[in-house]
């Protein structure tokens, strides 16, 4: 099987741009060249009996050929290469039928113009000659294209003779089998493109045997992404730890600071509790302080396996007590402190925010990118979104065995925020998902949790995109957005 490229640009016949992974979730006959124009009893018989059989779900597409005044030249070996090339898939030359009539499908219209001209800029008819396909009197082209059928994730599932029959028993089984099955997720072109790079980028991990050291050395590098925004400083500090000396990198934003110091946001990184660091996720913390006006402290919590949890509970929460009661040594307003995090920083700050009404802290705001928020891993997302979209199940799965010292402790709420008994009195939220994440309805679930607490909550939803995208500078636009979204909620929460 191969898969269509998503994405692929193509010209409509109004001139609007249009694109091929837009007929992804439909499934799609696509017809030879004789049967496009609606004039032959097969195209006719074909429209006829499947708009009665699948009166939603099927498009039938046709690729007309005639008609081209010589303008866009190529010939039936290059655009089956072209086919080849551009979609995975070649249409090979099978018969010679006449076509007529002007109809011409956009999708065929793009594949003809994309042709580069032959040598000589000779039209279609002369290339066409050239390569022994003569036009009838009427000046009709005579070629012709099998008949393929197309699943709802753009894969090839069968081919057909030109000639097969509108109700040929195997057609009709098989689109009746490709419309029966589950249409895809959308993913957005440059998630696409992004995991396809990342899966030529990164081996093959075995969930069941893999090692901290392992999946830190895959994972766990310098980030690839663009830089954040310019700041006036970074700087670390050391404090007293449960463990011992505890590292805070201090993100503060350029301008004047406002009287009564910057407001405080303290924010854990992702990387399911095994992996990362501030550096890590620098370009995030560049973009929140600099955007949102707030000095952001970034904490470098211990990591399971060798501190399982509540090592990094404890370790987070000593970062918030520190900068509650510091917050003027570092400029900074100690009456407008916020927590955020992304993935397992997220549970970090959902923990946090749970911990601060009980340690005197009114928190502003908690801010959570895709959080982890229950260690149970049962949510239907983790059946949608398995495999394929960089954090699968199995991996996360993996996380929460490095991160628990046994399998009960994760009906702790410190571990599963989502199984607190009581999110009464906590920090308003704003939340960001993914719409292509396993932890996406855990962190609909929470939402759910707090606002039934009585808690406001916005929640940003992100359709095709994929878990850590908002860190993701540089090779996404929405990590853009994402980070404006979350940098207006604490600029708003902090007045």
């Amino acid at each position: 099987m191969t898969t269509f490229l998503q994405d692929q640009p193509l010209t409509r016949l109004d001139g609007r741009p249009d694109r091929l992974g837009a007929h992804l979730g439909q499934v799609l006959l696509i017809v030879n060249v004789a049967s496009a124009c609606g004039l032959t009893p097969q195209y006719a018989g074909l429209q006829a009996l499947h708009a009665a059989r699948h009166p939603a779900g099927l498009q039938i597409l046709a690729f007309p050929s005639n008609d081209f005044g010589g303008q866009e030249p190529g010939a039936p070996d290059e655009i089956a290469a072209f086919c080849s090339r551009e979609y995975g898939v070649a249409f090979p030359l099978f018969e010679k039928t006449p076509v007529t009539g002007p109809a011409r499908h956009p999708l065929f219209t793009a594949l003809a113009t994309a042709l580069p001209r032959a040598q000589g800029g000779e039209g279609l008819r002369e290339t066409l000659r050239r390569h022994g396909i003569e036009p009838n009197a009427e000046g009709e082209l005579l070629w012709n294209f099998e008949k393929f059928v197309v699943g709802r994730d753009g894969r090839v599932l069968a081919r057909f003779a030109p000639d097969v029959a509108p109700d040929d028993p195997a057609l009709l089984a098989c689109l009746d089998a490709a419309l029966a099955a589950p249409a895809p997720p959308f993913v957005h072109p440059q998630s696409r493109a992004l995991l396809d790079a990342l899966a030529q980028m990164l081996p093959p991990v075995d969930w069941a045997t893999a090692t901290a050291q392992t999946v830190r050395a895959t994972f766990g590098g310098p980030s690839a992404f663009a830089p954040g925004d310019e700041v006036a400083a970074i700087e670390d500090r050391s404090i007293p730890g449960p463990g011992g000396p505890l590292r805070l990198r201090l993100y503060r934003p350029l301008g004047e600071a406002p009287a009564a110091g910057w407001p405080v946001t303290v924010f854990c990184h992702g990387g399911g509790f095994v992996m990362g660091a501030p550096e890590g996720h620098d370009n995030v913390c560049r973009c929140l302080a600099q955007r949102a006006g707030t000095l952001v402290v970034s904490v470098d919590y211990r990591l399971a396996p060798e501190a399982r949890f509540p090592a990094a509970v404890h370790d987070a929460m000593a970062a918030l007590q520190w900068v509650h009661a510091q917050a003027g040594s570092i400029g900074g307003d100690a009456a407008r402190i916020a927590v955020a995090g992304d993935s397992a920083g997220g549970n970090l700050a959902a923990v946090l925010a749970l911990q601060a009404p009980g340690a005197g802290i009114a928190l502003r705001h908690q801010l959570l990118f895709y959080p982890v928020t229950d260690a149970g891993c049962g949510f239907a997302s983790y059946r949608h979104f398995a495999d394929g979209y960089l954090l699968s199940a199995p991996m996360m799965q993996w996380f929460w065995r490095q991160y628990l010292p046994h399998a009960g402790a994760g009906d702790d709420p410190l571990a599963s925020p989502l199984r607190a008994p009581d999110l009464h009195g906590l920090a308003p939220a704003t939340l960001v998902l993914p719409g292509l994440d396993p932890l996406g309805d855990e962190g609909r679930a929470y939402a759910r949790r707090l606002v039934e607490a009585g808690t406001p909550v916005t929640v940003h939803e992100w359709p095709g995109q994929i878990h850590g995208f908002a860190s993701m500078l540089g090779a996404l636009d929405a990590a853009q957005a994402a980070l404006n979204q979350g940098a207006d909620a604490l600029r708003r929460a902090f007045g």
